[in-house]
């Protein structure tokens, strides 16, 4: 399996468990290589990408940027495929608990595509 084929596979998991998948499309790439993803339930928003091997997962949060706690935290790497759940999702929608209320989140993926720097850089945005 590629990097591709372990991104498609996760997302058609995540999308069977309920959830959306989007990838932004920049203008100085302009392709399909769908190496990442933002899963959403329309409010909350974690992140997945794929190891550089194409093997496996990894899942983080996703918050507002900040010096001090950067994008998002991990939540779990070395993920194969079928251990994807609504656990896992779920996990990565919340963060660590010390960072419930120093760390702001986005109000929804509308404010997400709009206030995030990768929605400031996005040309388009690819719902897989």
């Amino acid at each position: 399996m590629n990097v591709r084929q372990n991104v498609a596979e996760g997302v058609n998991i995540i999308k069977s468990l309920g959830y959306d998948c989007y990838f932004p499309v920049f203008s100085s790439s302009r392709n399909d290589e769908v190496t990442y993803c933002y899963f959403t339930d329309g409010t909350k928003i974690g992140y997945m990408q794929s190891d550089v091997y194409g093997i496996t997962l990894e899942f983080s949060t996703v918050h507002k940027p900040n010096k001090h706690n950067g994008t998002g935290f991990e939540v779990a790497t070395r993920v194969v495929n079928e251990d994807i759940n609504k656990e896992l999702i779920e996990k990565c929608f919340k963060g660590p608990e010390w960072a419930d209320k120093s760390v702001p989140k986005y109000k929804s993926w509308i404010d997400y595509e709009i206030n995030s720097l990768t929605g400031q850089l996005c040309d388009d945005w690819i719902k897989l």
